[in-house]
């Protein structure tokens, strides 16, 4: 194939980067939203891997050849400078977790999926629904990983109710997710079924209900102004309760782990032998051999 001018290469590179709109983050960092599906855009920064892959894949589909440096380095110096003295404002790039109205009592949350789809998770006052992202601006690295689409709920008819509520599960608010989901898992062998680290957010395997290990300022994000972190990092009046057949044995291995000793392994006056650790992270974890048969009241 015949080789291409340098001036004629920027000309098509430049051509085929006006799908990009380039603007500047509030951090001063040139960025581009680039479309993704029909109804979805994702944004990258200019001087990104991502973004130079893009238009790279762009110029070839075209002229079946790669762009010369030359011309590429001047075209990214033409598309930043866009970025920083074009038309569009300054965005705020959010991290995962963004929101709508007021930081401190927002009106909406919304949550990118980091899907192909570009799809975001907005939740208000009535619920959550899947939205294409046509308007937000969330910034993602190669650590972001996709997060799985949320179980819809069978719809109920307008106006009545579940008759019984059910306990979607149990999420611990700690300094360290990465250690404490760890911890559980080196000490009663419960896996990671997902973990994202940008949001600070683990679930366990436990083979039952969700048990969700968050981090604090996760929970300072979701309840601003309301969440207060425990003081001293010793968590009261909550338990994390496991059944066990060897209590013993189970009470042990938490304490090799690194949990601290709260109630030693005993039989209670209804049969059943129980023990308490404490976490690392400080939450009171109970440890029981599972009824045999349903407890009766004398």
């Amino acid at each position: 194939m015949a080789r291409i001018p340098h001036t004629d290469q920027a000309a098509a590179l430049l051509y085929h980067a006006r799908n990009a709109t380039p603007f500047l983050s509030a951090d001063g960092q040139p960025c581009a939203s680039l479309p993704g599906s029909i109804d979805s855009r994702h944004v990258v920064p200019i001087g990104s891997a991502a973004f130079r892959d893009w238009l790279t894949n762009a110029f070839y589909s075209e002229f079946e050849m790669a762009p010369s440096p030359a011309a590429f380095r001047s075209v990214l110096r033409t598309l930043e400078a866009r970025a920083r003295y074009g038309d569009f404002p300054s965005q705020e790039l959010s991290h995962r977790l963004g929101f709508e109205g007021d930081p401190l009592t927002p009106s909406k949350i919304i949550l990118d999926l980091a899907n192909p789809s570009g799809q975001v998770l907005e939740m208000d006052s009535h619920g959550w629904h899947i939205r294409d992202n046509m308007h937000h601006s969330f910034r993602q690295s190669i650590t972001t990983l996709a997060l799985p689409r949320p179980v819809v709920p069978v719809e109920q008819p307008a106006g009545i109710a579940l008759d019984v509520m059910r306990i979607g599960g149990t999420v611990l608010y700690v300094d360290d997710v990465d250690a404490t989901a760890d911890f559980y898992r080196r000490a009663f062998g419960l896996g990671v079924r997902f973990f994202d680290q940008e949001l600070g957010f683990a679930e366990l395997e436990t083979g039952g209900s969700l048990l969700a290990i968050a981090s604090h300022s996760l929970g300072e994000f979701l309840m601003p102004g309301e969440y207060t972190r425990p003081a001293d990092a010793r968590p009261t009046g909550v338990e994390i309760a496991f059944l066990t057949n060897d209590v013993p044995a189970t009470y042990a291995k938490a304490l090799d782990e690194g949990a601290t000793a709260v109630s030693s392994p005993r039989r209670m006056p209804w049969g059943l032998e129980v023990a308490y650790v404490r976490g690392p992270e400080g939450t009171i974890i109970g440890l029981s051999e599972p009824p045999s048969a349903p407890v009766e009241n004398n």
